[in-house]
């Protein structure tokens, strides 16, 4: 039973494989995917051994600078912002930590399509693996950064952890995880049919830094609160920074995060044949 068993499993994947790569459907792609999450873990960690060959620091580089930067711009930021350290830093910990993990992954986003002409000539494998592999980093990104801003409560504020409540937080740290899953592949579109938005990519991240309430909370925006409201960013931010906080999971930044999963859903559909042949006759032609 159990050799039969096994005998089907490796059918359907050589079904999965046999289809051709720009042919595949996305529920397809997505069960290949699935299927290669391993072979997408191992090419992970080969760009963390190459961050390692140039930086040495590798997988300690994101937790080390993390912690670096709350220490200096976190204590500036509440000088000009005349904040107490033991509220400000713990808010600002979070936030950049979350920002500055999505900040990466956007800009991985802008050239995946690029990167991801080097697996054309392995049909075997799935279109979406190469976000696979950038969701491997965001997630370990995402984990140091957290791990970073958590030791810097602990040394400013550690009563704050003692009231957090980290299964909410894991709630939305894994809303995020499928988040930036489920748009990339639409990003990476948006970016190779307006490659023009590369050019102004460092521009465009200030502006998104500035206009969500990072170092400073939505309250400051007062009668302009709606700016943040309407940021998707904004909720990302809340569904991991509440949770650790104020000890509760933010009930409409987690209704946002459900929509932009369905929405991101529903645009994966539409974008997934274009982005494949974009990919193609646009990068090799």
């Amino acid at each position: 039973m159990a050799s039969r068993q096994r005998h089907e499993t490796i059918g359907v994947d050589t079904h999965l494989r046999q289809v051709p790569w720009i042919e595949r459907s996305l529920y397809v792609d997505i069960a290949l995917a699935f299927r290669q999450r391993k072979l997408a873990a191992m090419l992970h960690q080969a760009e963390i051994a190459e961050m390692r060959r140039g930086t040495g620091l590798g997988i300690s580089g994101p937790f080390i600078s993390t912690l670096l930067h709350i220490a200096v711009l976190g204590l500036v930021m509440a000088t000009v912002f005349n904040e107490p350290i033991p509220t400000f830093i713990p808010y600002f910990s979070i936030s950049f930590a979350i920002w500055q993990t999505l900040a990466a992954s956007i800009s991985r986003m802008a050239n995946a399509s690029e990167r991801a002409t080097r697996y054309i000539g392995f049909p075997a494998l799935s279109s979406l693996l190469i976000y696979l592999v950038d969701t491997f980093d965001y997630a370990v990104g995402l984990v140091s950064r957290l791990a970073a801003a958590l030791v810097a409560i602990l040394a400013v504020n550690y009563a704050i952890l003692l009231t957090a409540n980290f299964t909410a937080m894991l709630i939305g740290v894994l809303f995020n995880f499928v988040i930036v899953l489920i748009w990339a592949p639409t990003a990476a579109f948006i970016f190779d049919k307006l490659r023009i938005l590369r050019g102004f990519l460092p521009q465009i991240l200030l502006l998104i830094f500035l206009i969500t309430p990072i170092f400073y909370t939505a309250d400051r925006l007062s009668d302009h609160r709606w700016i943040a409201e309407f940021n998707p960013i904004y909720h990302l931010l809340q569904i991991v920074r509440v949770p650790v906080i104020n000890g509760e999971l933010p009930v409409l930044s987690l209704l946002v995060a459900i929509g932009l999963v369905a929405c991101g859903f529903l645009s994966l559909k539409v974008v997934h044949r274009r982005q494949r042949i974009s990919m193609v006759y646009g990068w090799v032609s």
